[in-house]
């Protein structure tokens, strides 16, 4: 929900404020991240998930992108020169500026935690996921998870390894708790280093900015 509200606000600040827009533009990048499928196609499979019919998806969106060149925000006004190019973008391009946007603000840095586990760390939060590498050779995450604190993301992907080690696998309760001590125990010193990284570099830069 908090990546959901990021793209509705980057939507605000571009001006398109049509709720049913919002929620279609979010769904297709959600269903279609790469956006390699048709957009006629993305406009169907939104329609079909929020029960509302392909016509109504496609006018909404494009109305909504209408609007927000005839009354642009200075957002807009920065992202699309549009006092120089005074006509809408088609769609398409739109949702990839967009994208190219929601990446660039969410670029963070990644910490691997185990094999392809990662946190990335913005200003409000730790995200945990599984890092992927697309096509074009662009490094992203899949099943992303939001945390307040160092120590619940790590403490998810303990759970997530956890699950990984235990599933596919025949074994008796006594090795499934010994599975999961030592997959804790891993975890636990992990926080621990981590946190102490953290008060280190907290520290640093306190005093550099004496």
């Amino acid at each position: 929900m908090e990546e959901q509200q990021r793209l509705y606000d980057l939507l605000d600040r571009l001006g398109v404020r049509d709720k049913l827009a919002r929620e279609a533009i979010a769904l297709i990048l959600e269903t279609d991240p790469e956006l390699e499928r048709p957009i006629e196609h993305d406009y169907q499979l939104v329609g079909e998930r929020i029960g509302r019919c392909y016509t109504t998806v496609t006018h909404r969106v494009r109305a909504g992108i209408k609007r927000a060149w005839d009354a642009p925000t200075a957002e807009l006004e920065r992202v699309f020169n549009v006092s120089i190019c005074p006509h809408p973008v088609k769609p398409r391009h739109f949702l990839r500026i967009i994208k190219e946007i929601s990446e660039k603000e969410r670029r963070t840095t990644m910490i691997e935690v185990y094999k392809d586990w990662v946190i990335a760390i913005d200003s409000r939060q730790y995200i945990t996921g599984k890092r992927y590498r697309n096509k074009k050779g662009n490094v992203s995450m899949t099943n992303q998870r939001y945390f307040r604190t160092l120590s619940q993301a790590i403490a998810d992907i303990a759970e997530r390894v956890s699950k990984e080690r235990l599933q596919d696998k025949d074994m008796s309760l006594e090795e499934a708790v010994e599975v999961l001590r030592i997959t804790y125990k891993e975890f636990g010193s992990k926080v621990d280093e981590l946190n102490m990284l953290l008060k280190e570099q907290d520290s640093y830069q306190a005093k550099g900015a004496e």
